[in-house]
């Protein structure tokens, strides 16, 4: 674990305790998991891939109040890849052996044999690389839907065929809302992107998933504190009460309104 990251945690346990507020506390106000806020005081940050972790902490200081943008910060530098310089020390290389006139010769002769035999490899070769580089450019003009990668009961879900798309990166450049989820409880959700058809989803607590949309997600929870909703990076806030049915239209402008 990272000294500095513990060192941040246990300023973050002081700051808290400093202000007599319990964990449960910012556990109910932020929806975020005990387990979660315990393993931030503790330094260990990796409970989740980023961005989660960095979202997580600046919603708790938010809520905790005080010196946040130095803490940011620190917690920011401490998530910079140290970059170590090694000794880097030059071998001699070996002396290289005299060839005589006849030995040059030889290898020169051997070289050709080898291409000569190899030649007919290298044409099957050649046909295989243009091959694969007329699929990858057959692939990047399909512009149909990307599937979410979507984590349920720690299985990939994948969509049914009229939601089936090919992945390229033209894709992502004409999807202009990414849209990201990370349960903190068990919670049942349904989730249509665009024009198409809804799928559902049992999230468990510690799951994560992904949608892109180039207009809306169209969103039913089951428990609107169970999940935490962030959209293009940005956390959309809490989403409803313990085990309450919550309806939300998602945009490029946030939560637009609260029925469907």
């Amino acid at each position: 674990m990272n000294n500095e990251l513990k060192l941040l945690g246990g300023e973050l346990r002081k700051e808290r305790e400093a202000r007599g507020v319990s964990l449960k506390y910012i556990a109910d106000q932020t929806k975020i998991s005990i387990t979660f806020l315990e393993a931030m005081e503790a330094g260990d940050f990796s409970f989740l891939p980023k961005p989660y972790p960095r979202n997580f902490l600046k919603t708790y200081l938010e809520h905790l109040g005080g010196r946040q943008e130095r803490l940011m910060n620190r917690f920011d530098a401490c998530m910079q890849p140290k970059i170590v310089k090694e000794d880097v020390r030059q071998e001699k290389a070996p002396a290289a052996r005299q060839e005589t006139e006849s030995d040059l010769t030889g290898s020169l002769k051997e070289s050709i044999q080898a291409l000569r035999a190899n030649r007919w490899s290298m044409l099957v070769v050649g046909a295989a690389i243009i091959a694969v580089m007329l699929t990858v450019l057959s692939i990047s003009r399909n512009d149909d839907r990307m599937p979410a990668h979507n984590l349920v009961n720690g299985q990939t879900v994948v969509p049914q065929d009229s939601q089936l798309a090919t992945i390229s990166p033209f894709s992502f450049r004409k999807k202009n809302m990414h849209l990201n989820l990370v349960a903190s409880q068990k919670t049942w959700m349904q989730i249509a992107i665009d024009d198409s058809a809804a799928i559902e989803y049992i999230f468990q607590m510690g799951d994560s998933s992904e949608w892109l949309a180039k207009e809306r997600f169209l969103v039913r929870i089951g428990n609107g504190a169970g999940i935490r909703l962030y959209l293009n990076g940005n956390d959309l806030g809490p989403l409803g009460r313990d085990r309450e049915v919550v309806n939300l239209v998602v945009t490029k402008d946030g939560i637009e309104r609260n029925q469907f």
